[in-house]
């Protein structure tokens, strides 16, 4: 996501068959998978003939855009299948916060930080970062995205979101006051944000950001 660049606007979309052999395949198919999925050598070649799908370098299949189709997260999950969502993204996910990630937060296990940092392309947009085995396993749920609405992706709950908002330098402080203000607004100041605040240490962080009014 920090260096989006315009999309291809397809002339042909593909159907919604289509879209769910992909996703059942992690969004890349060969054409025997596709040949199992019902689609004749005929259909295959007329896909690849409209753009519809376009050869990977693998030899398989793909969309030109995935991201027409399926979820960034849903993508993103698949690139680093250990990664749990986290910090910014995961209170825009929750809607704790109306301000937009530049890159996607996800945290990954230490002795995989560096590899994601050298490895992953930057325009997946991925800002990786690392916990104590004991935080990284904290608070972790499934979630959804609305494309295709039936993969789930690994993120940290609303209240692990704003205690991680409160101890990453990374985060401004508007950022901080935003999300803490919205998570009380929604749920109170509730047991799961004490417990994610004492875990994280930012107890103190957390109360003088509580709104003068609760």
């Amino acid at each position: 996501m920090a260096q989006t660049k315009i999309p291809e606007i397809p002339e042909n979309f593909a159907d919604q068959r289509l879209v769910e052999v992909l996703v059942r395949h992690h969004g890349v198919v060969d054409a025997s998978q596709l040949q199992a999925a019902g689609y004749s050598p005929a259909e295959i070649r007329h896909l690849l003939a409209d753009r519809v799908l376009v050869p990977a370098e693998t030899g398989s299949y793909v969309f030109p855009d995935p991201a027409l189709y399926i979820d960034m997260l849903v993508l993103v999950q698949w690139r680093l299948p250990e990664g749990i969502f986290g910090g910014r993204t995961a209170l825009v996910f929750h809607d704790l916060s109306v301000v937009w990630p530049v890159q996607f937060d996800v945290c990954v296990p230490a002795d995989l930080l560096d590899h994601v940092r050298a490895e992953v392309p930057q325009d997946l947009g991925v800002r990786a970062f690392t916990l104590p085995e004991d935080l990284r396993t904290y608070g972790v749920t499934p979630v959804y995205p609305a494309q295709p609405g039936d993969v789930a992706v690994a993120m940290y709950t609303p209240a692990v979101a704003v205690a991680q908002t409160l101890a990453d330098p990374y985060y401004m402080e508007e950022t901080r006051e935003d999300c803490v203000n919205t998570y009380v607004q929604d749920y109170g100041l509730d047991a799961a944000l004490l417990e994610a605040a004492a875990r994280y240490g930012v107890e103190a962080k957390l109360q003088a950001l509580i709104p003068h009014w609760h």
